[in-house]
């Protein structure tokens, strides 16, 4: 490894590394065959109709007030608090964009790069996380279109999607995994989950594929030409210490911290599912469940878990068509990175099974969108992740230093939502729960884990119980 040690190194290395992630791609070789497919062609001339003044106003309600601005320094609180007189301007802007007028564009289109560790101890970019910090014109153009292309998401986007659609929630995904992986292990089917890793899936979505399959959907050519402008015509600048560096311009992938990027993205995957399902019905691979309205895979965002049976062709074939769709559309799964979770494959040489699959073997329990998954019951030590990241917001806390009504809101309002996300999918046996409460409890009349009775101020059920019926509003 590499080490930079000067600025002007560091500049170097992070100019270099993003140019390279977010520039033009090479020629695209390989192309999904549309006609196989067979995706359904929607009706959505309504997605062209020009802009309101009452829809660029709930995109102004819907701009976080506090966010930190781009490159143009104003905030969603300076739009809302100056509406009134900014709001001819910005509609006279918008409906230049609706008539599709994008000459100087790229002056708005703007954005600084921020690098947001992903965990402690980040050495090198690949653990940093992007967020472009976009200028509030292109930002609300971004936003306006998010709008109005969120409400037919539902219908365009298969079933094992959920992530930014409405009516949808991550903790499906996660029962329905658990189920069919509860089912396999309960009829002794021998099957593989198969966990896949998407390398850089935001950063590295081809926009000549993304607008090919816009158009076989059925999106109006001026929607098309929104969003080919958009792409075309950002650029951004990596924040090194605070200063920006050279611009980039962008030859693909979607702004992290851009609205309609998520949107963008769910479009872009979501035919990897239809592609796992004309291999199915076409042979290429078994199908997994006799009930043929049983979905093959799981998609949150670029969280994907694929269902397949032990066999060496089916693996093979699997590599197959992942390597194609990774050629096609810039969304490559990364094998390496990737995992395989045997259910019920005792007495099956995975060994011989996996070779030409180099993904690493695990076993249960897993986690899967934070969530310990297995075929059996959850026993107290699946949990413990959950205990110590309170542990560790306590230990940063420095809780004597706070006050009692201070320590009150952190344990309502941080420590109790820890949980929440873990508790709407599974079982949590009652001894961690009780363990969690003692944290909460110690953190909130003593600030650190020592606790006698005799600090205890109030009983704790009542503590616990919301204002309205009788809890604690301060001690």
């Amino acid at each position: 490894m590499l080490w930079a040690t000067s600025y002007e190194d560091k500049e170097k290395f992070v100019q270099d590394h993003f140019s390279a992630m977010l520039g033009i791609p090479g020629p695209r070789e390989t192309d999904l065959n549309w006609g196989a497919l067979n995706l359904l062609h929607f009706e959505l001339n309504h997605l062209e109709a020009p802009f309101t003044e009452e829809e660029l106003l709930e995109a102004v309600r819907q701009s976080p007030p506090d966010k930190a601005p781009g490159p143009d320094g104003f905030t969603g609180a300076f739009y809302r608090s100056c509406w009134s007189l900014i709001k001819v301007d910005l509609m006279a802007v918008m409906n230049s964009l609706h008539c599709q007028r994008f000459l100087n564009f790229d002056l708005l289109n703007r954005a600084n790069i921020v690098l947001v560790p992903k965990h402690d101890g980040a050495e090198n970019l690949a653990s940093y996380r992007p967020i472009s910090l976009i200028h509030s014109v292109a930002k609300l153009f971004a936003k306006l279109l998010s709008l109005r292309l969120a409400p037919s998401m539902r219908d365009i986007i298969s079933k094992c999607q959920t992530t930014f659609i409405k009516g949808r929630s991550i903790h499906d995904n996660f029962l329905y995994v658990r189920s069919m992986a509860r089912r396999y292990h309960r009829n002794k089917t021998p099957m593989l989950l198969v966990k896949l890793d998407i390398s850089k899936a935001f950063d590295s979505v081809r926009w000549d594929y993304l607008l090919t399959l816009m158009e076989h959907l059925g999106f109006p050519t001026r929607w098309q030409n929104w969003v080919a402008s958009t792409l075309a015509s950002s650029s951004s600048q990596v924040l090194l210490n605070g200063i920006p560096g050279q611009p980039i311009v962008h030859g693909r992938g979607l702004r992290q911290g851009d609205p309609l990027s998520p949107l963008l993205f769910v479009l872009a995957i979501d035919p990897l599912q239809r592609l796992l399902h004309l291999a199915t019905e076409t042979g290429l691979l078994s199908r997994v469940a006799k009930d043929r309205t049983r979905l093959q895979t799981s998609l949150y965002a670029d969280d994907a878990i694929i269902f397949i049976k032990p066999e060496k062709r089916e693996l093979d074939t699997l590599g197959g068509l992942l390597h194609l769709f990774g050629e096609a559309t810039g969304l490559r799964t990364n094998i390496l990175k990737s995992s395989i979770v045997p259910i019920y494959c005792a007495g099956l040489n995975l060994d011989e099974i996996l070779a030409g699959f180099p993904a690493s073997r695990t076993s249960f329990p897993i986690r899967y969108l934070g969530i310990p998954l297995t075929v059996t019951r959850l026993k107290k030590v699946d949990f413990q992740y959950l205990l110590d990241k309170v542990r560790s917001k306590l230990t940063n806390w420095h809780g004597r230093n706070v006050t009692l009504v201070g320590r009150l809101t952190l344990v309502k309002s941080v420590l109790s939502s820890q949980p929440v996300h873990t508790l709407t999918a599974v079982i949590v046996p009652k001894k961690v729960l009780e363990e969690f409460d003692k944290l909460r409890k110690r953190f909130l009349w003593a600030g650190n884990e020592n606790l006698t009775g005799g600090k205890c101020k109030v009983n704790w059920p009542t503590v616990s119980r919301p204002q309205d019926l009788g809890g604690v509003r301060r001690p």
